[in-house]
């Protein structure tokens, strides 16, 4: 491995608890795509925005989903953190859209 990524998200189980992921990501030098969970940490403070930022203060750069508490998390990051949306929850997002057979106008 010479670079490798790291991902997290946070969920919350059908039981109402709350969790955070962290996954390296990286391909081997035989191009095989490896992903090594890091971390699963039960979160006692709800996964708000306030909480996710103090989690990443050392951050050199963050890709995440659109989900509103991340959304609000990685806006308060500094100006020098790179910031960019998870491709593969956007590619889900048109995939969505595409299956949409009809679009309705709504009259005011």
């Amino acid at each position: 491995m010479i670079k490798c990524s790291i991902s997290c998200d946070a969920w919350i189980s059908i039981s109402n608890e709350s969790f955070l992921g962290v996954t390296c990501h990286f391909v081997t030098k035989n191009f095989e795509f490896k992903s090594l969970i890091l971390s699963l940490q039960y979160l006692k403070e709800d996964h708000n925005s306030h909480f996710i930022f103090d989690l990443g203060e050392k951050l050199m750069g963050v890709i995440s989903d659109s989900g509103a508490n991340f959304k609000s998390a990685v806006s308060q990051f500094p100006d020098n953190v790179i910031k960019l949306p998870c491709a593969g929850h956007k590619l889900k997002c048109v995939s969505d859209l595409i299956k949409i057979k009809e679009i309705s106008e709504k009259k005011q």
